[in-house]
């Protein structure tokens, strides 16, 4: 029986984690290819710095993402409103799942959101993997 060291790693051990993720990203040259902004599809005109939309993305491995932004005015829109309404303890808190907030709600911002978190191995910490149905 062969004796192995404390904090030995085999060579063909699979690496888990943030470092992992982006090296992975980075040997598979992954690359947005696609973005859906719902506030584009909206009728009413959307103020940029109050608001918050769904987004969804394709990646050139096939796989789609999605994620809810949120301008930093609108957490505090949506606050107050709740403070009247008595939702979320009357604003007491504000949760979303895969919730990024952005200074503003433009294409250029959140592409740019999107692709500093594809670079950085943080697409998968931030944003929900969509899996396709058969409906």
């Amino acid at each position: 029986m062969e004796t192995v060291k404390r904090g030995y790693m085999p060579k063909d051990t699979v690496e888990f984690g943030l470092k992992a993720a982006a090296k992975l990203a980075a040997t598979q040259e992954l690359a947005i290819k696609s973005i859906w902004f719902e506030f584009l599809e909206s009728q009413d005109s959307t103020d940029r710095f109050d608001s918050n939309s769904d987004v969804v993305f394709e990646l050139n491995d096939g796989s789609r993402w999605g994620a809810t932004f949120f301008t930093y005015q609108n957490i505090e829109t949506l606050r107050k409103k709740n403070q009247r309404s008595g939702e979320c303890l009357n604003g007491s808190y504000f949760c979303a799942e895969a919730m990024i907030l952005v200074s503003e709600m433009s294409e250029e911002v959140i592409g740019a959101v999107l692709q500093e978190m594809l670079s950085s191995g943080e697409i998968e910490m931030y944003c929900h993997r969509l899996h396709e149905t058969n409906c």
